[in-house]
């Protein structure tokens, strides 16, 4: 079997090499090894392997119990951190099985009934028909239908949550009416504190793991349960990174009665999201309630810092600022005549124009042009030749 292994590829001293790295090195104990790995950040990460004990070079990771059980050969391999899961998961859905004798019988019949003048379209579909209406099973999977057999087992249920206040319509008395979702009994959690010492300092994944909607309010969970969120935005700075923060404030800091007090009742943008974010991850309370905590700190950090830089090289690039940057600096006049004073303006005046917004709108107008400079994409259009 080892000599099947090794590959056509040869070193410089015409000795074959093997693909999977045998022979391998005898060791006495079972260890776990860590082996650096590349990430886009260029950090260092590291991937655990475990390395089973084994008095044979060809011998490869093992588990004896497993071996009597299953009588035939398998690799054991712990799954600990989530890049051994990734691998786990690539490397059984790219792996090739054998075509069985039901595959063949299917392509040999569409095939035999094909002429060279058939549609190609046509015979894919009468493919992928046949492909479903007789489909192919393991030794495995008959196993466990003819032994009524569980296929899918586990110890835990995959629960969906929706943090857009979305909820369930239900047909009462010929009208239609909505059922309190999950997100509406978090929001009020507060009145079961009598009940439930200590349920208002949970943020939304504590409290939907732990309770669920009953016909008297809410009630304990008596089994492990896995929320899942949505709608859900990635943390790449390049895509909405506003509603990212926005949705994690949501699922991680404790709030209470509306969305607004997630951010500290501020105005929604993307601005406050992200200050919000950025600033309860420093909190203590942030590092046993956020997973990964210190890389989401990161994260957010060098996208405020990014977006400052950005804002301070556009200015830096004319050289020296322009006039109308020093005025809109300029405070205005407080005292009681400053509504004679602006009146008599003409309206299109930048002082007048600046009574329209909000000391908040002003303040976010920097990181607002920021970031409609970065989405910007001009318009091209084609002409045609004549």
């Amino acid at each position: 079997m080892f000599n099947s292994l090794l590959s056509a590829q040869k070193k410089e001293d015409d000795n074959c090499c093997c693909r999977f790295h045998y022979p391998k090195d005898c060791c006495d104990q079972t260890h776990l090894e860590y082996e650096k790995i590349h990430s886009k950040d260029d950090k260092n990460q590291y991937r655990v392997r475990v390395i089973t004990k084994r008095n044979d070079s060809r011998l490869n990771n093992h588990q004896r119990l497993q071996l009597q059980g299953w009588r035939a050969n398998c690799d054991i391999q712990v799954i600990i951190d989530y890049h051994s899961c990734l691998q786990y998961i690539a490397k059984y859905a790219s792996k090739s099985e054998k075509m069985s004798s039901v595959a063949k019988d299917i392509f040999s019949s569409v095939l035999t009934e094909a002429s060279s003048n058939s549609d190609n379209k046509k015979i894919i579909k009468k493919l992928m028909m046949r492909a479903v209406g007789q489909r192919d099973m393991g030794i495995q999977e008959v196993m466990h239908q003819l032994l009524s057999i569980k296929l899918v087992s586990s110890s835990f249920q995959v629960i969906s949550a929706s943090l857009d206040g979305s909820r369930r319509i239900k047909l009462d008395k010929n009208s239609l009416t909505t059922e309190p979702s999950l997100l509406d009994l978090y929001a009020k959690r507060n009145m079961y504190e009598g009940d439930y010492p200590g349920i208002s300092a949970l943020n939304f994944v504590q409290f939907a793991s732990t309770f669920y909607k009953s016909k008297i309010g809410i009630s304990k969970r008596s089994s492990i349960v896995v929320i899942r969120t949505y709608p859900n935005y990635s943390s790449n700075p390049k895509s909405p990174y506003g509603l990212f923060c926005k949705y994690q404030l949501l699922k991680y800091k404790p709030w209470l009665f509306s969305f607004a007090n997630a951010w500290d009742n501020q105005e929604d943008c993307d601005s406050v999201y992200t200050d919000t974010w950025r600033s309860f991850l420093e909190t203590p309370e942030a590092k046993t309630l956020v997973p990964n905590w210190s890389v989401q700190l990161d994260s957010v950090s060098q996208f405020i810092e990014n977006i400052v830089d950005e804002h301070e090289n556009s200015q830096s690039e004319s050289g020296e600022r322009e006039e109308w940057m020093y005025l809109a600096e300029l405070k205005l006049n407080t005292d009681s005549n400053k509504s004679t004073q602006t009146s008599d303006l003409p309206a299109a005046y930048w002082q007048n124009d600046r009574l329209k917004y909000t000391l908040q709108q002003t303040g976010d107008m920097p990181y607002w042009i920021a970031t409609q400079k970065k989405n910007f994409h001009p318009k091209t259009h084609q002409c045609q030749l004549i």
